[in-house]
């Protein structure tokens, strides 16, 4: 965010905001995240509020939740799993989906 405001402010009209992990040729966005501040979205009030407050460097890529590759803002969870081995998709949502 932090770039962008800065480009932004020198004069910049658009902007392009991928990861590294993102692919070409889209013809369209998947923007789920930004969706999750809404009223709507079924989201505690703690997770509403960190995602308000998440910075730029908050985030990496894991397989803990799902088995797949997916960003998501680091916690304690994220780190202690960060040297164990996930399961096959979708087996490893059955083990985190309590959580």
């Amino acid at each position: 965010m932090a770039e962008a405001r800065s480009v932004e402010a020198n004069g910049v009209d658009v902007i392009i905001a991928q990861g590294f992990e993102a692919g070409g040729g889209a013809s369209g966005a998947q923007i789920g995240t930004a969706f999750l501040g809404c009223l709507e979205a079924a989201v505690s009030p703690l997770h509403r509020a960190q995602l308000r407050t998440a910075a730029d460097d908050g985030t990496e890529l894991t397989r803990a939740f799902t088995g797949r590759p997916a960003r998501a803002s680091r916690n304690r969870f994220i780190t202690e799993m960060a040297a164990t081995e996930s399961l096959e998709f979708p087996l490893q949502g059955s083990l985190v989906g309590p959580l």
